[in-house]
């Protein structure tokens, strides 16, 4: 029979051969996974910025790749449906399969174009400042049924869709036109007479000089058959009675 001794240094040699071919099955293993994962195919990401959503899919699909919309978002300098951004960046390598996250354009941020027409051209302004939307040319027209300085018209018209910061013409009344008569003759009448005349048609500016209104009319200006408007300023001499 064997002595103790030589029973535990049986047992030992035992543990010592199964710990060796433990660790030679696990050292096995560690390799092949690293030769596993130094061979894996690699892909690099295609830039697709600034294509068309549609075209940037393709050329991932293509690559191997998963294309992903991430988000939207509004763009002055790129179209509606162009790619603004990926993720991972054009030339990074990664693996087939993985996502390519997209950030798409929704181009030109849009706004309405507030209904102008009946108000007053500085109340106007302030409401396309309010609107982000600047005043552009304005002309004025004579229109007699809408008081002078009030809008009749804008372009773009109200409720059409334009980008912030657009342009709106207006067309502002400069109320009812001066009515234009032909310059009645005054000379020799009374005075009272003919100022009655002047105001019965609508003239605000004469101005009388001479004896005063109960005299006869001497002299006028302007002179008898010229045109002459209501606005005009007109002056009768009177001469003594």
């Amino acid at each position: 029979m064997r002595s103790r001794t030589e029973r535990w240094a049986s047992v030992l040699r035992g543990a010592l051969l199964a710990a060796t071919l433990g660790l030679t099955f696990v050292g096995g293993i560690w390799l092949a996974l690293r030769f596993a994962a130094g061979h894996s195919p690699v892909v690099r990401a295609p830039s697709v910025v600034g294509l068309d959503a549609a075209a940037a899919e393709q050329a991932l699909r293509a690559a191997g790749l998963n294309p992903e919309v991430a988000g939207r978002r509004f763009d002055a300098s790129a179209p509606e449906g162009r790619v603004l951004q990926q993720t991972p960046a054009a030339g990074s390598e990664t693996r087939p399969g993985r996502p390519v996250r997209l950030v798409v354009s929704l181009g030109v941020r849009r706004a309405t174009v507030p209904d102008l027409v009946g108000s007053s051209a500085s109340r106007a302004d302030a409401t396309l400042t309010a609107a982000q939307f600047a005043l552009g040319d304005q002309a004025d027209a004579p229109d007699p049924g809408v008081p002078a300085g009030r809008v009749l018209a804008q372009d773009p018209p109200a409720g059409a869709e334009a980008a912030p910061g657009d342009k709106v013409a207006l067309l502002v009344s400069d109320g009812a036109p001066p009515r234009v008569y032909v310059m009645p003759n005054l000379v020799g009448r009374p005075a009272a007479d003919a100022l009655q005349v002047l105001a019965r048609a609508g003239f605000k500016r004469v101005r009388t000089q001479g004896a005063g209104t109960e005299g006869t009319v001497s002299a006028q200006d302007p002179a008898a058959g010229k045109p002459v408007g209501t606005e005009d300023a007109l002056t009768v001499t009177v001469g003594a009675p």
